[in-house]
């Protein structure tokens, strides 16, 4: 379930905003025909994907504004006093930390509730603790699988918006309404987009 159903899930999200976002598709489409023109899908090499800043920033947004996983638990090897507080979680005390509260938090994102992948440029993020960043955890305990889901993701979205235009479809009940029952941030009633495709 971690290592396919979260990129599923960030695959369809960003295929809905992309489709709900024309000019956000045309630049990341323009990025990736700059960078790699009409070479095969055989010939889109790592070092190509590595390259697409646009569709890295994309992918970011993602994951900040549909985590996949919006809360992260982790328990303390030691006792450990939170800075600054007098709290004190103590060794092996299970503790939940909001992702999502933080990704929507205005004092780390401008205009939070907007789907915006300048949230993600350089400078922007530099700016930024990382920890303010949580789709896969931080530090010695963050996902292990990281890199290769970024990589899949990224490689799959690319080829979708070379070959198809992405719009919205009528099938998908907005505003978007989570399933209460899914630990996973599945839409409760499906997440659809129409694809079109494009003249070579």
């Amino acid at each position: 379930m971690a290592g396919y159903d979260t990129t599923g899930t960030t695959l369809a999200y960003a295929s809905y905003q992309l489709a709900r976002n024309p000019e956000i598709q045309e630049k990341l489409r323009n990025e990736i025909e700059d960078l790699v023109g009409l070479k095969d899908d055989s010939e889109m090499t790592y070092d190509d994907i590595h390259s697409m800043t646009y569709l890295d920033q994309i992918i970011s947004e993602t994951l900040r504004f549909h985590n996949p996983i919006g809360i992260l638990n982790r328990a303390p090897s030691k006792d450990y006093k939170i800075p600054g507080h007098d709290i004190m979680i103590s060794k092996d005390q299970m503790t939940w930390i909001n992702a999502v509260g933080i990704h929507f938090n205005p004092k780390y994102y401008e205009n939070p509730d907007e789907f915006n992948p300048d949230h993600f440029t350089k400078e922007v993020k530099a700016d930024r603790k990382p920890d303010a960043f949580l789709p896969f955890g931080q530090g010695p305990r963050a996902c292990i699988g990281m890199r290769f889901a970024l990589l899949e993701a990224k490689l799959a979205l690319a080829n979708m918006v070379r070959k198809f235009t992405l719009l919205p479809s009528e099938k998908t009940k907005e505003p978007l309404e989570l399933d209460p029952q899914s630990g996973i941030a599945y839409p409760k009633n499906g997440l659809y987009i129409k694809l079109e495709k494009r003249s070579s």
